[in-house]
């Protein structure tokens, strides 16, 4: 469903954080988003960029 494989999650789950790219997919599948929205305006472009798997380029063309 996310579009990796079975040892790329079991990483995730023990080690390492998924790539940014994963994170919409990784949302979707889990139905929510597990990060707490921030509350300083820099952290929350941080969570936007965070939740959309997006990089500092990709961001900052959409702004």
């Amino acid at each position: 469903m996310i579009g990796v494989t079975e040892s790329t999650v079991w990483n995730w789950e023990h080690w390492t954080e998924p790539e940014l790219r994963y994170m919409p997919k990784v949302i979707e599948f889990l139905g929510y988003v597990p990060f707490e929205y921030p509350e300083v305006p820099l952290e929350k472009l941080r969570y936007f960029k965070k939740v959309k798997g997006l990089t500092y380029e990709r961001l900052g063309e959409m702004m």
